[in-house]
């Protein structure tokens, strides 16, 4: 079961990695205004998701009951944008690519069922004029693999209650 969405768990990895305040991980779609500091700011938005695989299984609980598992695995494509008035986008790119393969991400990985692919599409120069200064800005996706979970108690054979049967004979 996947405990947050890859969006959030890329911006946390992301937070500690390049050691960045909450204010400087931005969310796609969220209501905000183009960075006024000199600082590195960082815009992840998830792209849609792709279904992979869908199950469902059934198992018995051991008590007699049954307990059915539906889960789906999702390729999720992550938008990263990198972005500075000062040179911070372009030069620490690099850190952003590094970040997945530390310790401390594989264990955001293993804590919510997720798998980042360690080889993101290329950084694309994205920079623009942006009210009266050059927006430096650097963007890449990376694809995310996440499985999501759930199980619930079912009804079988052995368990739908009978019910009294009444006619007019």
């Amino acid at each position: 079961m996947t405990m947050i969405d890859p969006a959030t768990a890329i911006g946390t990895i992301l937070k500690a990695a390049l050691s960045l305040d909450g204010g400087h991980i931005i969310f796609g779609y969220e209501n905000w205004s183009v960075p006024q500091d000199q600082g590195l700011y960082v815009v992840i938005t998830d792209m849609g998701p792709r279904p992979v695989a869908v199950m469902s299984d059934m198992n018995g609980a051991g008590d007699g009951t049954m307990v059915e598992t539906q889960s789906a695995t999702m390729l999720h494509m992550i938008q990263i944008d990198m972005m500075s008035f000062n040179d911070d986008a372009r030069s620490r790119a690099w850190e952003v690519l590094s970040a997945f393969g530390v310790t401390a991400a594989q264990r955001v990985m293993e804590d919510n069922n997720l798998q980042i692919s360690r080889h993101p599409a290329p950084f694309l120069n994205t920079s623009a004029l942006e009210e009266t200064a050059n927006l430096k800005r650097y963007t890449t996706t990376v694809l995310v693999t996440a499985l999501q979970s759930k199980t619930q108690n079912v009804d079988f054979f052995d368990t739908f209650e009978i019910k009294e049967v009444v006619t007019n004979e």
